[in-house]
């Protein structure tokens, strides 16, 4: 399962530990930042990443005081190289609040479980109008603002899906105002929900788009920084449809780069940007994911000219880049998905997943404790194993079966996990225990009928 972060929790505490240079009351408040269950977390997290990475290639400064008393991330130095950059994440949290589909498609679900509807069988199609001239255009989306959802919902949808709770067949709801127009649709025999409309999250625009109007915002920061020093913004994918695609994904559209080289052309506080993402690619065999680094390095020609990239610079700072990813540690998610869990309090465990050979049974060690812990149920504890009375026999719970033939635990030991944060508790079960189990007048040795390899793999 991939973890909450692009990088194991274990590792990450490992990274903060490497960061000597910063003062303990700086490297706690980093912690604190990735502790928060706050959109904030995944900036910590990408901060983290270049303070940690950066520092493996050459000498890092956090917060340095500039002239105009302004603070940017880092300042980084190698021999005769040196720069000052600033790391910001990038999210579509702002295009998502002003449309509103998701908002509106949860109220859905909602009072369609209220009412015992299907949730797979819902689809929401939603009208949308391109406004502005051509090249220079944004996506209105056909929704209630904020302030008119309750009326629409109250209005429209709750007395549509509380009509039809009980309907074998497709039905639809219409609903044509000014501003607003949908149609939601209600199909039982659907396999899968689906939501239909214009892409909003990609750019039509080379300035009214997050990535133009965050370089443009983040410039302040950067003045004041000394006149022969280059100054970067690194933006990080938080969440980004655009982060994610290095391309134009139609005519219409622009690239990532496109925005980034007109924007570094209208402000003179900035001479490069790093745009960072992780991205997942599912191996279709496999079933599993491989993550890859998606990296565009975008100098201003403006800076090439006067002088700070000048003479091979821009090339030499994007190597430096390039050969910090190479001492990062293994990926282990995307980061859209990153954003999707930044809110959850731990890493996912190895709970499901099992090895059994023998007499030895390796589970995982997280599980035990928060079964032990009381925080997981006995009930979900065995839902998680495919435990129950009606199992197959491959299924069957182990311990219980050891126990039948009169087996008691051995030994335990701990195996740690390469890739994951999690590790496996390793249980030995020894021969029948007169303890328990019956007198005999025979020595046997004797195992628990189990599998010879896995019993279950984890994801």
């Amino acid at each position: 399962m991939p973890g909450m972060f692009i990088f194991r929790r274990r590792l990450m505490q490992e990274m903060l530990d490497d960061l000597t240079f910063l003062p303990s009351v700086d490297r706690q408040k980093l912690a604190d930042r990735l502790n928060k269950r706050h959109k904030d977390r995944m900036a910590a997290m990408w901060e983290l990443v270049f303070l940690w990475g950066l520092s493996r290639v050459g000498r890092v400064d956090h917060e340095a005081e500039l002239d105009n008393s302004r603070r940017p991330d880092l300042r980084y130095e190698l021999d005769d190289l040196g720069f000052i950059a600033d790391v910001t994440a990038l999210s579509d949290s702002g295009l998502e609040d002003q449309a509103g589909v998701e908002q509106f498609w949860s109220d859905i679900l909602r009072i369609g479980h209220k009412y015992g509807l299907r949730g797979n069988g819902l689809s929401l199609e939603v009208e949308s109008t391109r406004v502005g001239a051509y090249g220079d255009t944004v996506v209105a989306v056909h929704l209630p603002k904020p302030k008119d959802r309750a009326r629409v919902i109250k209005t429209h949808v709750e007395p549509f899906l509380r009509a039809h709770r009980e309907t074998q067949e497709v039905v639809s709801l219409v609903v044509d105002e000014p501003e607003v127009q949908f149609t939601l649709s209600y199909n039982p025999g659907q396999q899968y929900a689906t939501q239909i409309h214009t892409a909003y999250t990609v750019p039509d625009s080379l300035k009214n788009n997050p990535l133009a109007k965050r370089i443009k915002v983040k410039a302040g920061q950067l003045r004041g920084a000394p006149a022969d020093l280059p100054r970067g913004l690194i933006i990080c994918d938080a969440g980004s449809d655009l982060m994610r695609h290095k391309n134009n994904l139609n005519s219409r559209d622009y690239s990532r780069r496109d925005i980034a080289l007109a924007a570094l052309e209208a402000t003179t506080a900035i001479d490069f940007v790093l745009m960072v993402s992780v991205v997942a690619e599912q191996k279709m065999l496999r079933g599993s994911s491989t993550f890859h680094w998606h990296i565009d390095f975008v100098g201003s020609k403006r800076a090439i000219r006067e002088g700070r990239l000048a003479d091979g610079i821009a090339v030499r700072i994007e190597g430096v880049f390039r050969e910090m990813f190479k001492r990062l540690p293994p990926l282990v998610n995307d980061a859209m998905n990153v954003a999707h869990r930044v809110l959850e309090a731990e890493g996912p465990n190895m709970i499901g997943g099992y090895q059994w050979e023998g007499d030895m049974f390796e589970i995982s060690s997280r599980a035990v404790m928060d079964l032990l812990a009381g925080t997981l149920s006995q009930n979900d504890f065995q839902a998680a194993y495919g435990w129950h009375p009606d199992a197959p026999r491959g299924a069957r719970n182990p311990f219980a079966m050891a126990k039948s033939r009169g087996q008691l635990i051995k030994s335990i030991e701990i195996k740690a996990s390469q890739d994951s944060d999690d590790d496996w508790l390793v249980v030995h079960f020894g021969r029948p225990d007169p303890a328990v189990a019956p007198f005999t007048g025979t020595n046997t040795e004797a195992t628990p009928d189990g599998p010879t390899k896995s019993a279950s793999q984890v994801d």
